[in-house]
């Protein structure tokens, strides 16, 4: 689907792709077959490789949904290009910036569920549920759950900034359950679903 403003899409470079620019909707009925759906446009627009931020962008409009091929330089530039957003879990991190893992993570949360979704944490890895976001407080990293794997007690999830410098968007990392828990009682699971 292209966007109906071409110049809204121009400076991530990819309006010749025809990905449809993400935006914020309430579901009133929410299934996980409607957020796999979801996260196949968003792995589009957001793609593996790229870097949520808005380095080398001249003309960034929005700096929630820039896309870049730059990567950033966190160990010299510090976050000066990073992609903030402040969204619904933010309450739950009411110190937080919103910037890189996190910001991605809350960002997709709220593209798939809506803002006004509810919120609930909980640390119980038999409850987690595709589009859950995933938070190591030890490790302070935030991800997003894509699939759930309950035999092999696997997550696959999508994340920015795993390597703590650059902002790269990941997508396909599978994750186990022990070592989501290697991190002992310091990993949460929000999840957006009101069941």
């Amino acid at each position: 689907i292209a966007p109906d403003d071409a110049a809204a899409t121009a400076y991530i470079s990819r309006a010749e792709l025809e990905v449809a620019v993400p935006s914020f909707e309430t579901v009133d009925e929410l299934t996980e077959t409607h957020v796999l759906l979801e996260l196949e446009q968003l792995a589009a627009y957001f793609e593996d490789g790229r870097y949520w931020n808005h380095a080398g962008a001249a003309d960034w409009l929005d700096p929630v949904l820039c896309v870049t091929d730059t990567p950033c330089a966190h160990s010299t530039a510090g976050e000066s290009t990073c992609n903030t957003y402040r969204g619904a879990l933010l309450a739950e991190f009411p110190d937080f910036s919103g910037i890189q893992c996190f910001g991605y993570a809350s960002l997709l949360s709220d593209l798939l569920f809506g803002v006004d979704a509810p919120v609930t944490a909980h640390t119980d890895f038999s409850r987690v549920r595709v589009g859950d976001m995933i938070r190591l407080q030890e490790s302070m990293h935030s991800m997003l759950v894509t699939a759930v794997d309950r035999e092999a007690e696997t997550v696959t999830v999508t994340e920015v900034n795993a390597d703590y410098e650059t902002c790269r968007i990941a997508w396909g990392r599978t994750v186990t359950r022990e070592a989501l828990y290697a991190n002992g009682d310091s990993v949460t699971f929000y999840t957006r679903y009101a069941d």
